[in-house]
Formats: C-alpha cells, structure tokens, sequence
C-alpha cells in the first residue's frame, strides 16, 4: 500500500511537466484522432467526437460573429496583464446534454469562461449568482425560460438573452413576416426584457440559427494560456455567505483528469455513467474530463432517477458510475431489480459513501471496487482511496519521512467549540496524528502551479480562506472547512464540516444565504439557520430556530413560510426543522452563536420545554408540530425528509 501511494504521490509531483496542452488543444486532439468513437450517449441518442468538436466551432463562430466576444491575439498588445484574465464571462443554464459540454468547449475557443448557473436557483438565489459574476450572455434551455422571466427586471441592463431549445431543428417562421437567417441575426442580438416576456419567435429560432454557422474552427487565432478560466462553478463554500463562483483554470482541469485516471484506472473504453448535474464541478471535470481528454464514453442521465440508476446502467452497457452518498442510500432503498445484478459496472467513483452502509451497497449490487476521493470546486486538496478502504476518503502517509514536503497536505488540530487551529509555542500549527481528529488543509506552494488557490469572485470570501503559518513562519495554506480523523495507517474518515455551511442530499448550504431568505418572509425577525444530524442519512437536514416573544403562542404562518422558501431556494435548502425560541445567542460583535442550538438538535428532552418545534412533512407538504411520537418516528427511520 505505502509503495503504491508514494507511486500516485510521484505521478501529482510531475504534473506540472505534462501539463503543456490545454483543454481546447488536447480536445481537438481527441476528437481528430477518434472521430467516429461515440463521445456521448443521451436520451439514447449518440454524439461522435467529430460532431461534438463540429458544434463547438460553430458556437465559437456566433461568439465571434455576433456577439463580438473573445479574446484573440489582435487585442492582447494593447491591453494589460490584469485585464487579459478578466476574459468574457458566457452564463449558461441548461441541463445535462452534449449541448452543455459542446457551448462550454466553444466558449473556451475564444477564450471566454462559461459560468455555470445552478439550475436549481431561482428569484433570490438566481439574482445573486448574477451579483457575484460578470455575465453579460445568458444562454438557458426553454424550460427554465419562467425562472429567468422572474428575475429579468432585476438584472442588469447589460445582459442578452439566448433561450436555447435542443428540440428545434428548423426555424419556425409560422406569423413571422421576417425571414430570419444568418445574415441578418446581428440585429436580434441584444434581447431586450420586453422581447423575452413577448417571447417572439426569433427568440425561440436561436437553436436552428446556431446550427447555419460554420463547422471550420475559428478564423481568428487565439494564445491560450494555462492559466485561461475555462469555468465558473457556484459554491457556498465551507464559510458560508451567498453564493460565490470558483474558478476552474486548465490546470486545475487538467490535474482533476490526469489524477484521477492514473489513481483509478480509468480507460478509453469505458463508459461513465453520470446522473449528477453538469454544474458541480465533480460531474464536469472528474466524469467529462475523462471524455474531452481521454477519449472515454459518457452517458449522460438528465437527472437522477433512483429507479433508473441500473437499468441504464444496463441498457448503455456502462462499465463506471459517478456518485455521491446520498445517491448510494437513494439505490438502498429501492426493490431489488433484475438490472442492479446484470448491469456491467467494474466500479463506481465518487465521494460520500458511509462507512456503515459500503459492504452491503458492494455485495448487493454486486461492485467489485469502490473508487472513493476526497476534493472540493475551490480547493487544492485531492485525497485518494486508492486501497478500497471502506469508508475512507483518501490517505495521508504521515509515516514516510519528509511527507510534507512531497505530499503538502496537512491534518492540523483545531478546537473543538471554536474550530480555530491550535498552535505550539512557536505559533505554529500542531499536526494531527493517528486517531486525532482535525482539519485539512493544502499547502499552497508558488512553485507548483497545481496547489495555487484560484480564490472566489469576492475577494473578501477568497481571504477567508487562506491560513497562514502551518509547518513554518510564512507558509500558507488552503483551508477546506472539512473536520477529518486519521488512523493508525494514515487513513483519512470525513466527519463533519466547519463553519456556516452544512451538506443535504450531496449539496451544500449555505446557511446565511437561506437565513437572509427567511429573514425577509419573517418580517427581518432574529433567525438562525443550522445542520442536524438525523440517523442512517448522508449529511445534516437544514433546520432554522425563530426568536419569538411568545414561542407557544407564535402566529407564524408556516404554510406561507414553506411556499415563499421553496420559491427562491433550491428544495435541499428548505429548512426541514423548525424552532421557535424566546433567545437567539449572539457575540458582541452580533454572530450569531449556533454552537448551542446545533447540539441541541431536535430533541425534544435537551429543549427548553417553551419552546415549540415543527418538522415537515413531506406527504402532506405541511409542517407539523413535533411530539415525542414523531421524534421517535424520524429518529427510527419511519418519517424521512
């Protein structure tokens, strides 16, 4: 195992010499060399290599010749260093489809960066993740068209509008005088708020119109650098706040694909299954990297589908399945199928799978190996289980001389209640060692590009991040927010996440955005938002305690509590729990102290008896009061958010 580990640790040290292509050249690379091998499998349908690249030039040609967008090589003389990174921002909201990798790869033709848009979002969430980035082009399919009207009058004046929909082949000129082509589309290029709530026809023909550019790559020349913002992926990150937009350069790109390809063997013929969206950076980089850089087949699910999941598995003869662990219980608790036995799935990828539930997930669906890892959007920290330790996220060799300064990942102690670093006399960090309990965290070295933290588009929640003063006076690091314990052969376990952020379902939450949300419906009353832990599931259920006079008598209408949140978050962000409290602790400075609310959880016996506690109720999609009867009810199993 050690030998086998330092080989993986050998192999991350020299990717900072193999990283001499980009994306867009190693892609053309692929695609050139294995036109005709199937890309990517959806709906049933099947993308070649050479149709996806054909499709990206054509998006890169409307960029460049409508919307005058890129930054190519007669532009860069006269600008500034600073001003070369700040490349054209192209928001896209749209679904898992071979679209969604084709719009991203001609964005990167000319050198622009697509932001991601959480589909999910909508009204406030939506508006700020718009707040936090430059976009002005919003590409998004036709069903989310209702989502953008919402939130248009509030955007800013500067954005265009593009609905695109994947099921128009040709154009609708049905009660349209205009003949609408190629030549003329320039003017229809800045839609105004008032043309998307007409939704005129030339809105709804951008689809047909996209397909009229040509197929030859770009004529103008582009410098592409490593450094080039190839996405922007939405985050709550482990400090909470609004949403904010990491950035993925091509090295980060690139050493997600290589380190997980040599960790896990993945292979030119195999074919991923990926049912998780294309805007976490897990599904992108680690599924569809192995696609654009390796050649290998995906298939792309819409959407998760618990009773799906083998079946298509089956049906598109899939040899990997990325997941996370909510996915895992999800398939647990399903029938047992013919499928989930036939399907021809050598192992699965991904992150989350419990400890407590790996062997039964293993023997009944009959996985050789489970290829777990540990990372994060922003961060610089990869972890591999490459042994198939259950439950383990990856491993950190402490035993092996000088590890430290071939592998800069540190487990450092913290305080338990305040979550800050403890340090010796020297004012350095202390490491953890074999059962301690501590924080990771990545050493960020100059010298190797691939431990650069590329930061947040807010400055102030990228300085959040950073620690200084680890192993030696001056160092610094990534702080991943993630508690971890280590065993005695170096072994790393997730335990819990610090900070203003939980995890629900494989999402994060951030809970001060959720907590401005309910402050607003509440009339701005003092409330507070935290994760519970609740048995036999992945992550922490959202539960929000409400300072009230009166908590017994509190008149709050919870039915118009429910509709308003899951209007503007997504449905993992809706508190499942909620409590009504004559005292919200703060600091001085006015944090709010959760420490004491999130220990006390749910339970009914460790609450003040005052107090008044509600839990949803997802059949009849109303809030209940909660009796010991239906404590005991969800803490059994019986009762599931």
């Amino acid at each position: 195992m050690v030998s086998l580990s330092l080989c993986k640790i050998s192999n991350t040290i020299q990717l900072d010499y193999v990283l001499e292509k980009t994306i867009i050249r190693q892609f053309d690379q692929v695609a050139h060399s294995l036109p005709n091998k199937t890309a990517i499998i959806h709906q049933g349908e099947r993308t070649c290599f050479i149709d996806l690249l054909k499709q990206s030039y054509q998006i890169a040609n409307w960029l460049e010749s409508s919307l005058d967008l890129g930054l190519d090589d007669t532009k860069l003389p006269n600008e500034s260093d600073s001003m070369k990174v700040e490349h054209s921002q192209i928001g896209l909201m749209l679904s898992n489809s071979p679209e969604l990798i084709a719009f991203i790869l001609g964005v990167a033709r000319v050198r622009a960066s697509s932001v991601l848009f959480n589909t999910n979002h909508r009204l406030d969430s939506l508006i700020n993740s718009f707040n936090v980035t430059k976009c002005r082009v919003l590409i998004f399919d036709a069903k989310y068209l209702d989502a953008i009207i919402e939130v248009a009058d509030q955007l800013p004046d500067y954005v265009q509008y593009f609905m695109y929909d994947r099921t128009k082949t040709e154009m609708d000129l049905n009660n349209n005088e205009e003949t609408i082509n190629i030549n003329n589309y320039q003017q229809y290029k800045g839609m105004t708020k008032t043309d998307l709530l007409k939704k005129e026809k030339k809105w709804e023909n951008f689809a047909p119109i996209l397909k009229q550019y040509p197929i030859e790559a770009p004529l103008k020349t582009y410098s592409y650098e490593m450094s080039d913002k190839l996405t922007y992926i939405f985050t709550s990150g482990t400090t909470g706040g609004a949403a904010k937009a990491t950035p993925t350069d091509n090295v980060r790109f690139i050493v997600g694909y290589l380190s997980q390809m040599n960790a896990f063997g993945i292979r030119m013929d195999d074919n991923i299954y990926i049912s998780l969206p294309l805007y976490h950076s897990f599904s992108l980089i680690i599924g569809v990297g192995q696609c654009l850089l390796g050649g290998t087949c995906v298939t792309l699910a819409d959407r998760f589908s618990a009773s799906r999941f083998w079946s298509d598995c089956q049906k598109y003869h899939c040899t990997s399945a990325l997941y996370i662990g909510e996915i895992c219980r999800y398939l647990l608790a399903q029938p047992i199928s013919h499928a989930e036995k036939t399907h021809s799935l050598r192992m699965i990828h991904g992150l989350g799978l419990k400890k407590e539930i790996w062997k039964e997930f293993c023997t009944r669906f009959n996985i050789p190996r489970v290829c777990e890892f540990y990372g994060s959007s922003e961060g610089n920290i990869n972890l591999f289980n490459i042994s198939n330790v259950q439950g383990s996220c990856g491993l950190i060799p402490y035993y092996i001389p000088f590890i430290q300064y071939l592998y800069p990942i540190f487990l450092i102690k913290v305080d338990t209640v305040t979550m800050e670093p403890i340090r010796n006399e020297n004012g350095l960090c202390q490491l953890a060692g074999p059962g301690d309990f501590g924080l990771i965290v990545g050493a960020i070295k100059p010298h190797l590009s691939y431990t650069k933290f590329l930061g947040y588009t807010s400055s102030k929640e990228t300085s959040k991040k950073i620690l200084r003063d680890i192993v030696k006076p001056g160092d610094c690091a990534f702080i991943s927010g993630d508690l971890m314990m280590l065993d005695k052969f170096g072994n790393l376990y997730f335990k819990d996440r610090t900070g203003d952020t939980f995890r629900w379902k494989g999402e994060n939450v951030s809970t001060t955005e959720v907590e401005s949300i309910a402050s607003q419906c509440l009339d701005h009353q003092l409330c507070t938002v935290y994760g519970v832990e609740i048995p036999d599931t992945d992550g922490r259920a959202g539960m929000i305690a409400i300072q009230s006079a009166n908590p017994e008598t509190d008149q709050t209408d919870l039915g118009a509590f429910y509709a308003y949140m899951k209007e503007r978050v997504p449905e993992y962000a809706v508190p499942k729990l909620i409590r009504f409290t004559n005292q919200i602790e703060t600091t001085s400075t006015h944090k709010l102290m959760k420490y004491q609310l999130r220990n006390e959880g749910f339970d009914l016996e460790r609450i003040d008896s005052n107090d008044r506690l509600f839990y949803f109720d997802r059949q009849n999609v109303s809030y209940q009061p909660l009796t010991m009867d239906a404590y005991q009810r969800i803490m059994n199993g019986e009762i599931r958010f």
